[in-house]
């Protein structure tokens, strides 16, 4: 695993709240490992980042989405899920949505 991809991760809000739910250390670091094992690194051009949100840091989001070709973007941010289920063919949903659809199941 990449040291940039490593310390992408280790800057996000991602390892912060494991540490909230009293996850282990030994279970966090397994599980950004499997996480960028599994990821697709997508590189972002500047120029290619537009003003879409009303938080600009969900704009990056957005334009790593489309630009990654992404089927769903999985996010609580109220700042995504307002744009009303997709923008630019990558679909944004909730998690419990997205794991019915991956399961190919309708919600209970």
């Amino acid at each position: 695993m990449g040291t940039d991809r490593l310390r992408v991760v280790q800057d996000t809000n991602v390892v912060e709240k494991l540490i909230t739910r009293g996850i282990s250390q030994e279970k966090i670091i397994e599980f950004t490992s499997l996480l960028l094992s599994l990821a697709e690194w997508v590189e972002v051009p500047a120029e290619t980042i537009q003003a879409i949100t009303s938080d600009p840091d969900d704009d990056p989001i957005l334009a790593c989405a489309t630009v990654g070709k992404a089927n769903y973007l999985v996010s609580y941010d109220p700042h995504l899920t307002s744009l009303g289920g997709s923008y630019q063919d990558v679909t944004i949903t909730e998690a419990l949505p997205f794991l019915w659809a991956l399961r190919g199941k309708q919600s209970p």
